[in-house]
């Protein structure tokens, strides 16, 4: 807080005693059960009203000290963190030090340089071109491949469509004609793998309603959109199906899975992010924003939920070695991501709290070297996984390009 709000604020305090002063003196004399001469009395009621002062100003220091967040400080660890995410010993394996590339990992360092406010060199531009073929070099005719499950997953092939339709929609890849036509085949195999209750995990129909998982379904959701290649209803068709399902928008990672951070600020994400306008409408008049915001809030601020784990059983999969499998899933990417896009949706309190937890995350989350921890994740310290930080890189991106944007409290809907 500057010098002069400082001192703005200890004159108010100030003043406030003084026109007090007389009732001040007045309840000291009639409540406090001792005898006390006149000096005694204003020496201590000018004790009370000197202590008061000091706390409040530093209550209101604290306050705005709150409200006013570092952006130039929140710039500076966001560049750290993509720095250390380019200075990995490969563009991507799962772990900092790894030099075993992995699909779903190199789709998802690619965000690092999407969600920068940092400009582009030689440097990003090659490793941009570089991961970018890769993934295109992976795909098949069934999408992209899972190493773990040695089988094409519906998250390695929804994750690679939507970052190559950004890049290239950000003109940060340019497509040649071959390119172009192995993302039509990312496009269709999602296309052609939806059951009628959505995406399982791998990249095949899977007509049962319990093996439906939210997450991906979302994200296959989100690819396609972003993809837009040609005109099908299998967005609006899955979004009013969700909702159907679900008609509180609070998605699980199933549809019997009690509500989740990471898959319903997902799916508000997705809502942002539709290219058809008219669907987002009717979605939007479906739904309670406000109880959504509420439930994140509660869950991201509150409660402090910025891991959350999926677990299934993959026997019933044929999966060679593969007979339990835990998804971690970094909800403080999505929901910072979510709360920062529906900001005008949140009251003032709500907002303040934001800001006080992304405080907190950044003083206890955020190594120096650039990476994201949580002793939720039991993370090598040598050797710390790449996702959690791209993620987390997510959400303060979009926590700093529209959360600390300057606006209106009362801006309409």
């Amino acid at each position: 807080m500057n010098r002069n709000l400082s001192y703005i604020v200890l004159i108010v305090w100030l003043t406030i005693y003084i026109i007090f002063r007389q009732n001040i003196l007045n309840y000291i004399n009639q409540n406090i059960n001792i005898q006390l001469g006149s000096i005694e009395i204003e020496v201590l009621g000018g004790l009370v009203g000197y202590i008061i002062p000091i706390l409040a100003f530093h209550f209101a220091k604290y306050l705005i000290y709150i409200i006013n967040p570092n952006k130039k400080k929140y710039l500076k660890v966001l560049s750290n963190c993509r720095h250390w995410i380019l200075s990995a010993n490969e563009h991507w394996s799962s772990t900092y030090k790894g030099n075993d590339r992995k699909i779903a990992n190199s789709a998802e360092g690619l965000f690092s340089l999407i969600y920068t406010f940092d400009s582009i060199g030689q440097m990003e531009e090659r490793i941009i071109n570089e991961v970018a073929k890769y993934l295109i070099e992976n795909v098949g005719i069934s999408g992209l491949k899972s190493f773990s499950f040695n089988k094409d997953t519906v998250q390695c092939t929804s994750l690679g469509l939507y970052v190559l339709s950004i890049l290239r929609d950000k003109q940060l890849y340019k497509l040649s004609k071959e390119d172009a036509n192995k993302i039509l085949l990312l496009y269709n195999a999602l296309i052609n793998s939806k059951s009628k209750y959505g995406w399982a995990t791998l990249v095949e129909q899977e007509e049962n309603s319990e093996r439906t998982r939210i997450m991906t379904t979302l994200w296959s959701i989100r690819a396609i959109n972003a993809a837009n290649l040609y005109n099908t209803n299998i967005v609006s068709d899955t979004v009013i199906y969700l909702i159907s399902k679900i008609p509180s928008g609070k998605f699980g990672y199933t549809f019997s899975d009690h509500p989740k951070l990471c898959s319903t600020s997902l799916f508000i994400i997705l809502l942002f992010e539709l290219k058809d306008e008219n669907l987002k409408k009717e979605v939007f008049k479906l739904i309670d924003l406000k109880t959504i915001m509420d439930f994140i809030i509660s869950e991201f601020v509150f409660k402090q939920n910025f891991i959350e784990f999926e677990d299934f059983d993959t026997k019933s999969m044929n999966l060679s070695g593969v007979e339990h499998l835990n998804y971690r899933h970094i909800s403080i990417g999505y929901a910072l991501h979510a709360i920062s896009l529906y900001k005008k949706h949140l009251n003032f309190f709500q907002r303040i709290v934001v800001n006080y937890r992304v405080k907190l995350i950044i003083k206890n989350n955020v190594n120096n070297d650039g990476y994201f921890f949580s002793t939720i994740l039991a993370t090598s310290k040598e050797n710390p996984h790449i996702f959690p930080t791209i993620y987390f890189i997510e959400g303060l991106y979009y926590y700093i390009h529209d959360f600390l944007k300057k606006d209106s409290y009362n801006e309409s809907d």
